[in-house]
């Protein structure tokens, strides 16, 4: 009898394994679809959130007005879609809290929340180092978009909250009180039209040239491989050789800093990513340098995405704990961003982490070689050894 006690207790123990198992192999396929789509945003989910405000607030309500018949609101659907914009994003960053098991990790996402604080902290300070013009007119930018975010998403409150008072009755008091404080998002794009009126008729800044004739030409490094195709961080006469046959200042300073940074061992790719961003966005930064994170690089309909962008002008690629028999991958990753950028002279740095030098040089060394013989975007490999 105790043993068909014992038998049954182990079955129902064995199916809720099972079913815990199918729950996160559930949840992380459910998280995992929306990363995959959110991959397409890569690089303009800023844009998206920005002149996607202006569209659901400003420009779909005057076509509505003005064209369309009142049966038919375009504002109602471009809202939806707003709204489905915002899902996606919250999932595919709620996806990201996860370790090599696939489980969600705190310290994944205290670290992920830090580095948001720090990348916001750094454009703070790279604020105050302008003159008093340009902070004025960065304030009323801000307050400009504010206002249309909040008038936003006072749109998608109505949308989600409305249906469900309508069909189950729930009034949801807590989003009608969130919907009559957002009176306050025209406020602030008051506000910030007033600052842009004083700025341009004070002719402190001309906003004609700001808005519509921005276009900076992008700096260009041109670098200068001889010998040495893949260096070791550990090596300072090799790296110090790299930094004399190409003096341009944006690639030294990179390059420097790669060559302070000494990362404790992590167990998987990402961590080194943020650790690397939180580095660099500190280091560079000092110098005015802009370090952009999960760039996007599109050329047609083909897309790629390089971890890290210095100021435009310079791409790292980021890989961990690479074997010899596993060149032949990343390589293949390299000759898509080549694809992608044929005729585009930006060099790329392929930085490794948790690898031996001694075991990947050749090989990669003829691969670099062969690479920067055919290609006009240059390629060098900088390797940092676990410590």
């Amino acid at each position: 009898m105790e043993t068909q006690k014992i038998t049954v207790i182990m079955g129902k123990q064995i199916i809720d394994n099972g079913k815990r198992a199918s729950i996160y192999e559930n949840t992380n396929n459910f998280f995992d679809f929306f990363r995959e789509v959110d991959y397409y945003f890569q690089g303009k989910r800023s844009g998206i959130f920005i002149y996607g405000a202006f569209i659901v607030v400003l420009f779909a309500p005057i076509i509505d007005y003005i064209i369309l018949p009142k049966r038919f609101s375009l504002t109602s659907i471009f809202t939806y879609c707003y709204l489905l914009f915002f899902l996606i994003s919250f999932f595919a960053w709620a996806g990201r809290f996860r370790d090599e098991k696939n489980k969600w990790s705190f310290k994944r996402f205290k670290e992920r929340i830090i580095l948001s604080f720090i990348l916001i902290k750094d454009t703070i300070n790279e604020v105050k180092q302008k003159d008093r013009n340009s902070q004025l007119f960065i304030l009323g930018l801000w307050l400009f978009i504010a206002g249309f975010m909040i008038k936003a998403l006072q749109n998608i409150s109505e949308i989600f909250r409305i249906p469900f008072n309508y069909i189950f009755g729930i009034k949801m008091n807590l989003l009608r009180t969130f919907e009559s404080y957002t009176i306050f998002g025209f406020v602030l794009i008051f506000i910030g039209i007033i600052i842009f009126i004083f700025l341009h008729f004070s002719k402190r800044i001309n906003l004609f040239e700001v808005f519509f004739n921005n276009s900076e030409k992008p700096h260009l490094i041109q670098l200068n491989l001889q010998n040495d195709y893949v260096v070791n961080t550990k090596n300072k006469e090799q790296i110090r050789n790299i930094i004399v046959s190409n003096p341009d200042l944006i690639f030294r300073t990179t390059v420097n800093s790669l060559l302070e940074w000494n990362p404790k061992e992590q167990h998987l790719e990402d961590d080194y990513e943020i650790d690397l961003a939180k580095f660099l966005s500190r280091r560079l930064r000092k110098e005015k340098i802009s370090v952009d994170t999960q760039h996007t690089i599109k050329s047609g309909k083909e897309t790629g995405r390089v971890d890290f962008s210095i100021n435009d002008s310079l791409y790292i690629e980021l890989k961990r704990k690479i074997k010899s028999s596993e060149l032949d991958r990343a390589s293949g990753q390299l000759l898509k961003y080549q694809r992608i950028l044929e005729n585009n002279s930006t060099p790329l740095i392929l930085l490794i982490v948790d690898s031996e030098y001694e075991s990947i040089k050749n090989k990669l060394t003829e691969f670099i070689k062969d690479y920067n013989k055919n290609h006009v975007q240059k390629l060098l490999a900088v390797v940092v050894e676990p410590l």
